[in-house]
């Protein structure tokens, strides 16, 4: 039985099937089609968007592992307050912002999820993006709590700031004398033995070599066995004795 197979890839376990993956893809083109208006995609942008939903995908594997891990999560309490809170993300302000004026009115966007169910089937197609740019916010709002967690994990003092700041603007003029080790003769320095010996014990790692080769090999003795002798001898008087009953 031939297997078909309906994955585009796996990351960590998690296959994308061909069908999201399309679905992705076409998601982006759309999207970008709105933010060039009049403008058609070609096939470089085409591709750069199918690579783009790709890099994606794996982003998500490998980032939601660690999100799991950390226990770092986003409440619909968060998600709401970015609608129709004090300050609004700036993803929520370009999506439902006015365009021309760029104001930002929260209660139209209230309003949306009733002008969805009041649209019936018409209304389906906008409910996908909803729900395709509320997981963008989450995954966004994901990342901004990861990076700062990175960012927080990482202490520099102050101090430490202050001086290299104050070391990086000081001067200093200094002076030395150098003696090369080819003006001074052989003869003049008596190394002993023990001398060297001393300094190889006391410094063995600057001495120690990695194995260059490992050789694994077989030897067989060319020399033939009883055996075989006696199988060759056997072998020659069969011969000879068909010799000898031929007439010449």
């Amino acid at each position: 039985m031939i297997s078909q197979q309906t994955a585009v890839g796996k990351v960590n376990g998690e296959s994308l099937e061909a069908a999201d993956f399309e679905r992705r893809v076409s998601d982006q083109e759309a999207m970008m089609s709105q933010n060039m208006p009049g403008n058609t995609l070609d096939a470089e942008s085409k591709q750069y968007i199918r690579e783009q939903v790709w890099n994606s995908f794996i982003n998500e594997q490998i980032t939601k592992v660690e999100y799991a891990k950390l226990g770092i999560v986003v409440t619909e309490a968060e998600l709401a307050d970015q609608y129709y809170g004090k300050h609004p993300h700036p993803m929520v302000l370009q999506q439902f912002g006015n365009p021309q004026t760029g104001e930002y009115n929260p209660e139209a966007v209230r309003a949306i999820p009733q002008q969805i169910r009041q649209s019936g089937a018409q209304g389906e197609e906008l409910r996908r993006q909803l729900i395709r740019f509320e997981q963008g916010l989450t995954e966004s709002l994901l990342d901004e709590k990861y990076k700062s967690l990175l960012k927080q994990g990482v202490y520099y003092p102050k101090w430490l700031a202050a001086q290299q700041e104050t070391e990086g603007k000081e001067l200093a003029n200094i002076s030395y004398v150098n003696v090369p080790y080819a003006t001074v003769a052989d003869s003049t320095v008596k190394v002993s033995a023990s001398e060297i010996n001393d300094y190889i014990q006391k410094h063995k790692s600057a001495f120690e070599m990695e194995e260059g080769r490992n050789i694994e090999y077989i030897t067989f003795d060319a020399l033939p066995s009883a055996a075989d002798s006696a199988a060759a001898l056997a072998e020659l008087n069969s011969l000879k004795a068909e010799l000898d009953t031929m007439k010449m």
